[in-house]
């Protein structure tokens, strides 16, 4: 056994009670260094440390292995130091490496772990390595506080972080200390070594837990595979694509007055994913219209709405239009057609400008519909659809790609599925889920 690794969880918190098992985003704090410790191969144990039977039995809940320790190392004036040694006497194996982790730094970079794992195993001579990040400011004693230069002018300080320390076990059992001579450091941003010590602290780490853990390690859609398009409805319809356009302006009358009563302004609009040009129709001419469609038999039929020289008949990627280029980008039912909607978004948000308006719909999967009717919700039935959003991942999926929402419509009472027979359909769960109210989601957002 090589890397052993440590997480200290003392009970008695004063600031913030119970800190360490404080639940965030559904995770107790300590869960989060626990799970980046494990994603690091070249950790070979975690034991957790602590003085509560309560925080033993949580964290035995969530796989870790617990040390009890005795009371005299739970006081507000234990050092960290006593609680290692307690740890490496109590288990039989044996390490050449270990490292001291925090439960309070929940943002610690796992790679940053990796790295002064990576520079200790490669330097005989180093007997611990620890974690710093810059500082470019001013301290009150510093003698340039006055003249103030800029601060990328300044010699910078370095600060020790609180996020991890690692030694050579048997020069920790000589020196019962974590730093040891001769020793190193390996930098890391001041945002990984933020550590909660007071609410305010709380405040500000947990939405960037919450953000991570949307990003890293949940899903903000499902996926299936794509099967061919089908042009008959749910209900046994064969739809007319081409010459919907009184049927389709009923659908989309919310987005086309909110975006027509934007700006009198010749400003760019995209009909992003325009199809026949139908949406773009009811789009007012103030605006220079333009159209993105790979499908060549529907960019012909554009060319109705949209003039010529202003459609592109591809996919949105990284070479379609010029970064910051459209003042209004609709995307009416794109996204959940595409192979990979992060890679969509990015080159949405790319070629809108700053503070431009993304107007963007798509269905609502996790509706209260979709969550009566399972299998027979009726947009589960176009097998285009392979890209299945419900309201809170869509919502969390903008807000993560630099959007900010301003509303969130579900159109329907204003359509014209609004009726009386729709309504009774609700009462047969054994057929195919009629329109209703949460089906479809029309996001109205700002670039960041």
């Amino acid at each position: 056994m090589t890397v052993l690794a440590i997480i200290p969880l003392r009970s008695g918190s004063k600031r913030i009670k119970n800190k360490n098992i404080r639940i965030i985003d559904g995770l107790p704090l300590f869960y989060y260094i626990f799970r980046t410790a494990l994603e690091i191969k070249e950790i070979d144990k975690i034991v957790v440390s602590t003085d509560s039977q309560e925080y033993k039995n949580i964290c035995e809940d969530y796989g870790l292995e617990v040390i009890m320790r005795d009371k005299e190392l739970s006081t507000d004036f234990t050092r960290s130091e006593d609680v290692i040694l307690d740890v490496i006497n109590k288990l039989d194996q044996k390490f050449e490496f270990t490292i001291l982790l925090q439960a309070t730094s929940p943002l610690t970079n796992g790679s940053d772990i990796k790295k002064s794992i990576d520079l200790i195993k490669n330097n005989s001579e180093l007997k611990s390595v620890f974690a710093y990040y810059k500082f470019n400011g001013f301290f009150i004693d510093d003698k340039d506080i006055i003249s103030r230069p800029r601060t990328q002018d300044k010699k910078p300080k370095f600060i020790e972080s609180g996020n991890f320390w690692i030694f050579k076990t048997k020069d920790f059992l000589i020196k019962k200390n974590r730093l040891i001579e001769p020793l190193s450091g390996i930098e890391v941003s001041q945002l990984s070594s933020k550590e909660i010590d007071t609410y305010e602290d709380l405040e500000e780490i947990e939405p960037l837990l919450i953000k991570n853990n949307r990003v890293k390690y949940k899903k903000y859609y499902k996926s299936r595979e794509y099967s061919d398009l089908i042009v008959e409805d749910p209900d046994g319809n064969i739809r007319d694509l081409k010459n919907e356009s009184n049927l389709k302006y009923d659908d989309v009358k919310n987005e086309v007055e909110f975006i027509n009563s934007l700006s009198n302004k010749r400003i760019n609009f995209l009909d992003l994913g325009c199809g026949y040009g139908l949406v773009s129709s009811f789009i007012n001419n103030k605006y220079n219209k333009y159209g993105l469609e790979p499908n060549e038999e529907k960019i012909k039929n554009a060319t109705k709405y949209i003039n010529q020289e202003n459609l592109k008949c591809s996919e949105l990627n990284e070479f379609t239009f010029s970064d910051n280029f459209f003042d209004i980008i609709m995307c009416y039912h794109v996204i959940e057609h595409v192979n990979d909607p992060e890679y969509f978004i990015y080159n949405v948000n790319r070629i809108l400008k700053q503070n431009g308006i993304l107007v963007i719909s798509t269905p609502n999967f996790n509706s209260s519909i979709a969550q009566l009717f399972k299998d027979n919700y009726r947009l589960l039935h176009d097998k285009t659809h392979i890209k299945l959003f419900s309201d809170e991942s869509f919502k969390f999926f903008l807000e993560d790609n630099g959007f900010y929402i301003i509303k969130i419509d579900f159109p329907f009472f204003s359509t014209r599925h609004f009726t009386k027979e729709n309504l009774l359909r609700l009462l047969d769960k054994s057929k195919i889920s009629p329109p209703f109210y949460g089906n479809i989601m029309t996001f109205y957002c700002l670039k960041k």
